[in-house]
């Protein structure tokens, strides 16, 4: 296999844009809210929370914001899912070559719950494959020359979506 080109990373971090362009947060929890899930706030709370997210963009959610609610997907719904995740697949495509813990988490959440996928398009869904085969198989390539635990984590999980579900929207 080859070295990923970055002519290919910058298209599919282009073509994320473009089947997610009008995708708003709806009735999902905010990263916020969820972060107040995952600390077992009360109700109240969870909706106070709600806030201190003022994007109605998820293009305009902050890489810092990205790092620091890691673990937010799992805890968003699914059209929070549906919002967030283009960010977090952008984020570990701008740091394609370290293993951040909201890259990481990322990938998990897509191999673990493709149940969280119910709300996206076809489109949506081949940007999702097409996003882990980016890893699975370009990274992969670049990466074979270097120690094992040198290879981010996320690599292997990619491979192992793509074989369970996301090789059908390939």
């Amino acid at each position: 296999m080859h070295a990923p080109s970055e002519e290919q990373r910058l298209q599919l971090i282009a073509d994320i844009h473009t089947v997610f362009a009008d995708v708003v947060l709806g009735n999902g929890f905010s990263l916020h809210q969820a972060d107040a899930i995952d600390d077992f706030l009360d109700d109240n709370l969870v909706a106070a929370a709600r806030v201190k997210d003022n994007e109605t963009r998820w293009q305009d959610i902050s890489a810092e914001k990205v790092n620091r609610f890691y673990n937010a997907l799992y805890y968003v719904g699914p059209q929070g899912f549906r919002f967030y995740f283009p960010r977090y697949m952008i984020q570990t495509l701008e740091n394609v070559k370290t293993s951040s813990t909201a890259a990481d988490d990322t990938t998990i959440a897509v191999c673990n719950h493709p149940e969280f996928f119910e709300l996206f398009s076809l489109q949506q869904r081949r940007a999702v494959a097409c996003f882990l085969q980016f890893f699975e198989r370009i990274v992969a390539a670049e990466m074979s020359n270097a120690c094992p635990n040198d290879i981010p984590a996320y690599v292997d999980p990619a491979a192992n979506a793509l074989q369970l579900f996301w090789n059908q929207y390939l």
